[in-house]
């Protein structure tokens, strides 16, 4: 999915359908801690939520090292670039 300025609603909504994508690809735990991350914390800011979702992100990155398909690892890495640029803006 492009991801060229992408608003918050848009960006969660990518991340909820990347979570049900891990889920039907056999990564239960990967899926559940974004969607819990994304519904099931209540937040300040969406800024300390962003910032909560690039941990998240870069921490499975390395827990799922050459376990996630290359795509998913690429969109994740992209989901991390679309939060550097939202802190950067």
């Amino acid at each position: 999915m492009p991801m060229t300025d992408m608003n918050n609603e848009v960006f969660f909504k990518h991340l909820d359908k990347l979570a049900l994508f891990m889920k039907e690809q056999g990564f239960p735990e990967a899926s559940q801690s974004i969607t819990e991350l994304l519904h099931d914390t209540a937040w300040t800011t969406s800024s300390e939520l962003l910032g909560e979702l690039r941990l998240l992100l870069v921490r499975l990155l390395q827990d799922y090292r050459e376990k996630f398909p290359r795509f998913v690892d690429a969109d994740i890495k992209n989901c991390i670039r679309e939060i550097d640029k939202a802190f950067n803006a």
